[in-house]
């Protein structure tokens, strides 16, 4: 099915809503209690919160900041979110947050 990512600030409050319930299910879940629930793509937030340390948090390498894996593995961390958000309520997808708004205010 198709879907299309918003910016955050143009969702309604019914659609905030339903994000911000679909992330709080991700951030208070485990991922093994939310496979079970929600199928295999569901990952919790300490599942997001590992990927990112184990990625970024190397002292000699850090894979998520230097150079062109900002771009890929943010990519990518993003978009296995959006899935665990989909597992949830496959009517949702990841709202963006576009930084140059307040730049132009």
């Amino acid at each position: 099915s198709m879907y299309v990512r918003r910016e955050l600030r143009s969702l309604d409050d019914d659609d905030l809503e339903d994000v911000m319930e679909g992330m709080m299910t991700i951030y208070t879940t485990s991922t093994e209690d939310g496979q079970r629930q929600y199928g295999p793509d569901f990952r919790s937030s300490v599942h997001f919160g590992e990927m990112h340390l184990d990625y970024a948090g190397d002292r000699e390498c850090d894979h998520m900041h230097d150079g062109m894996g900002f771009i890929t593995q943010h990519l990518a961390l993003s978009s296995e979110f959006e899935s665990a958000l989909q597992a949830v309520n496959p009517t949702l997808s990841l709202p963006y947050w576009d930084y140059t708004i307040e730049g132009h205010a």
